[in-house]
């Protein structure tokens, strides 16, 4: 994949996630459009992202449950799964584990463009939150640049300022109770409102 161009909520979401449980490894998936050609380069769009768990990354059960929910959301939506993402619980630990690249594995077994990214935990405090974010893309071994909307930083920081994190809703706490939505259509529409 030559560009991955992130928009707003696919940016800010797994702040919020993070955000909300900085205690525990977080995880979710990236949501995109089947990738396009723009400008003579191949431009995979990621659209969204669904925080999956804040405490059950090793249960394979409840990841497969979800992967299957989100799955038959993507195709009413024509979207694909084409990216995972995940924090560690420690702080200081910004590396990828055995559990995040067996994922990262099935994802690119259904998606051949995904990629994942880590979450720095050390640099979510920062001003500058676009560092927060380590990109792993198996694309010919090297690294690509993630694009990202014009002021999706700011957007970010003023939702982190505003508590909007303690709105998230993954699929953790879905599981605990099924009316809450794993989409989280009320933070999405915090984040147009910031735009």
């Amino acid at each position: 994949m030559e560009n991955i161009c992130m928009n707003a909520r696919s940016f800010v979401k797994p702040l919020l996630h993070a955000a909300k449980y900085p205690h525990c490894y977080i995880n979710g998936v990236f949501l995109a459009e089947c990738p396009k050609q723009k400008d003579g380069k191949v431009v995979l769009e990621i659209k969204d992202c669904i925080p999956l768990f804040h405490s059950h990354l090793t249960l394979a059960p409840m990841l497969e449950v979800a992967l299957i929910q989100i799955d038959a959301y993507c195709q009413c939506n024509d979207l694909v799964i084409a990216g995972y993402y995940q924090a560690n619980e420690v702080i200081f630990d910004k590396n990828p584990t055995n559990i995040t690249y067996r994922i990262a594995e099935k994802v690119k077994d259904n998606f051949n463009e995904a990629f994942f990214l880590m979450i720095d935990n050390e640099r979510l405090a920062d001003d500058d939150g676009e560092n927060a974010y380590i990109l792993y893309n198996n694309y010919d071994g090297k690294w690509k640049k993630v694009l990202i909307e014009k002021d999706v930083i700011d957007v970010a920081q003023t939702l982190i300022q505003t508590k909007a994190f303690r709105d998230v809703i993954d699929f953790d706490n879905h599981l605990t109770d099924i009316s809450l939505k794993w989409h989280n259509p009320q933070i999405n529409e915090q984040i147009e409102q910031c735009i």
